[in-house]
């Protein structure tokens, strides 16, 4: 009876000295959260799924599943992702890969760079060759940008041990990949990787067997849920997500899962850079029409209500900045005085035109002047994008304006119109000539450009080079086809 009184206290005293977590001493319950990984990634996306991760709290998280289902997207995207994945398995938490659909590309970065990776039946990771967005379209990278993504998923594999030759077969479609036993051990190694095992002193000739090619030179490594598990990838395949939670005895917590709400679809779509080069382009479209057919209105809502979706978007996937969106705004003030309040085109406009230019620009980059190559690149191919919607913008204005009856206002603009005398034009009415040394007074600035007062007849006259204030004498002093070139009086 005595050992058995001793023995209890022992018991007693080892289970009062176990360490308690943190969560059991506030008695918080620990929670699995879930989000998921879908679609292409983009800036939108990318900043997305980074705030979600940051949602995730690490006191009361016993693990984070992610649910991946996505063909890649931007490298500097996918890279941040990784990077918030590991602050958070810094933290304690541990965070899953759970591929529902296809894990390629990105896909497949992010997926080694959590702790473990699961797999649904029907899936697929692999296929991250590089890519690089240029302004002639989309073109293989160079082997600088090739060898540092090469190392990027080697790092990446070797520190949650996956088979670092396999996960570089998927970037690099040069590669050829041997299954090899090795001292009883199975390998994945490249030819160059065997030669230089064989090359070691302790190394004997038999103690390497090459089995067979996992993966051939010309193809991009792209692995099954069952291959992915065979070669050390995938650690089991579950058909649905409450198996997997069932499989890691985790059944008894409550899953917090940070969904995709109406906001995040909507934010997706307008933060999606073609998306938003299509709302850029019919913006700028209804605004060209506006300023060219004063008085119309709805051509000029309709297209500020695109440029101010495109800011949005831009806000939302938090690459443009308010200060951004203030300066576009004053580029079009700018503009409007330079149409409506000071005839001509002068410094104000170019100032505009400017000014509504940086602001498109910088509003589709989250960086002012670019610090590496790829930004250079991302710099270059923004300028295209924007060229590229004013030129769409162009060529259907005038197309839009052969289709217009003749009355309309953006078909009296087109130089396809018929300007006549009868209806109060005086350019292009023949007999200019007589205005040869004749006086007249300005009726608006002449920046060279402007309109004057001659013989009792209003004309579009052009200075020869002084700016002429309105109300100031003039005199014609030479007749160029449809110009009329006039100075002040001096004296």
């Amino acid at each position: 009876m005595q050992k058995f009184a001793v023995c209890l206290l022992l018991m007693l005293a080892l289970f009062m000295s176990r360490p308690v977590s943190a969560q059991e001493k506030a008695g918080e319950k620990q929670y699995i959260y879930v989000l998921s990984l879908e679609g292409e990634i983009f800036e939108g996306l990318a900043q997305r799924i980074k705030s979600k991760l940051a949602r995730v709290d690490p006191k009361l998280a016993k693990i984070v599943i992610l649910e991946i289902n996505t063909p890649g997207g931007g490298v500097g995207y996918v890279l941040d992702i990784c990077e918030d994945i590991d602050r958070l398995a810094q933290s304690g938490v541990p965070v899953y890969a759970y591929v529902t659909g296809k894990a390629w590309s990105g896909g497949a970065l992010v997926s080694l760079a959590c702790d473990r990776i699961y797999m649904k039946k029907d899936t697929s990771i692999g296929s991250a060759q590089v890519k690089i967005l240029t302004p002639l379209g989309v073109q293989d990278a160079d082997e600088k940008a090739m060898s540092a993504m090469r190392a990027t998923f080697r790092a990446r594999a070797q520190a949650r041990d996956y088979p670092p030759a396999l996960a570089e077969a998927m970037v690099d479609p040069a590669l050829e990949v041997r299954e090899i036993m090795y001292r009883g051990a199975r390998y994945f190694k490249t030819p160059e990787d065997i030669q230089n095992l064989r090359n070691q002193p302790a190394v004997h000739a038999d103690d390497i067997v090459e089995k067979r090619i996992v993966v051939k030179a010309g193809e991009l490594a792209n692995f099954t849920y069952a291959e992915a598990k065979e070669y050390g990838f995938c650690k089991e395949v579950y058909a649905s997500r409450d198996e997997l939670i069932k499989g890691l005895g985790l059944s008894q917590l409550e899953v917090r899962e940070i969904n995709m709400t109406s906001g995040d679809i909507l934010a997706n779509l307008l933060s999606n850079q073609w998306v938003r080069f299509f709302l850029l382009a019919l913006g700028i479209l209804g605004i060209l029409i506006e300023f060219m057919s004063p008085g119309l209105g709805f051509p000029g809502i309709i297209g500020l209500a695109c440029v101010a979706l495109f800011f949005v978007g831009g806000y939302l996937g938090e690459v443009t900045a308010v200060w951004e969106i203030v300066l576009f705004i004053l580029g079009l003030a700018l503009l409007a005085i330079e149409v409506f309040v000071l005839p001509g085109f002068g410094v104000v406009g170019i100032a505009g035109i400017l000014c509504c230019f940086l602001s498109l620009l910088l509003s589709f980059q989250n960086f002012i002047l670019p610090s590496n190559k790829q930004q250079s690149d991302l710099l270059v191919f923004n300028v295209f994008i924007i060229l590229l919607g004013i030129g769409m913008d162009v060529v259907l204005l005038l197309v839009i304006s052969k289709f217009l009856p003749e009355s309309a206002p953006l078909q009296r603009l087109s130089v396809a119109a018929v300007q006549r005398s009868e209806d109060g034009y005086s350019v292009a009415v023949p007999g200019f000539q007589k205005l040869q040394g004749l006086p007249g007074v300005a009726t608006s600035s002449l920046r060279p450009a402007g309109r004057a007062e001659i013989q009792g007849e209003s004309y579009d006259v052009v200075s020869q080079g002084d700016f002429i204030v309105p109300g100031e004498k003039i005199q014609v002093v030479e007749i160029q086809g449809n110009r009329i070139i006039v100075d002040k009086v001096r004296g």
